[in-house]
């Protein structure tokens, strides 16, 4: 299972996984059944294949609810692998000033909310 979705090995070490069949590469059984997860044996190609099966199943995110946060653990597979592949450019986008924008007004709401009490 990858979130709450079954996962069919099909003939020749392929899955399908929801509609749609993948290539079961060496690296991404790696990748999909290892906690300590050997890098060197994968691929960009399957990092990338593991990142849309995450991305498919919202398997990286709490509840496995799409627009939830990051389950972030202490894992080594989730500091190494899963971590980087989802970590966003650095730098002043249009979704992290937003967010900003509304943490500060969500707070001074919030002290507004607590005077009148």
């Amino acid at each position: 299972m990858i979130g709450h979705f079954p996962v069919l090995i099909v003939p020749d070490d392929n899955f399908t996984f929801k509609v749609t069949t993948f290539r079961g590469t060496e690296g991404l059984w790696e990748l999909l059944k290892r906690k300590n997860v050997n890098t060197e044996v994968g691929t960009k190609a399957d990092l990338k294949t593991f990142k849309k099966l995450l991305v498919m199943a919202n398997a990286h995110l709490n509840k496995y609810q799409h627009g939830d946060n990051i389950n972030i653990t202490l894992g080594k597979k989730f500091r190494d692998v899963i971590a980087p592949l989802l970590a966003k450019p650095k730098g002043r986008c249009v979704e992290s000033a937003l967010r900003r924008k509304w943490i500060s007004i969500k707070e001074s709401l919030l002290l507004l909310l607590a005077d009148t009490l």
